[in-house]
């Protein structure tokens, strides 16, 4: 994940003790239309998606929300 990403949200950096590639995800922020959205992307099968509108208080959960748009 971004710098920018970890500033604006509660997570912490950990180490990554995953071997398989596909549990590994980036992510990244951007603005657009003066709105704040979030793009993940699978590091292995290249699967991307998109949370557009994303508020302050939803980074504080950026956990649970990857989750739900993940599955």
């Amino acid at each position: 994940m971004t710098k920018k990403l970890f500033e604006l949200s509660a997570l912490v950096e950990e180490q990554d003790d995953a071997e398989d590639e596909l549990y590994k995800w980036h992510a990244n922020v951007f603005r657009m239309s003066n709105k704040s959205n979030v793009i993940f992307m699978n590091n292995q099968t290249r699967y991307s998606f998109i949370l557009f509108g994303v508020k302050k208080v939803h980074f504080r959960n950026i956990n649970q929300l990857f989750r739900q748009f993940s599955n």
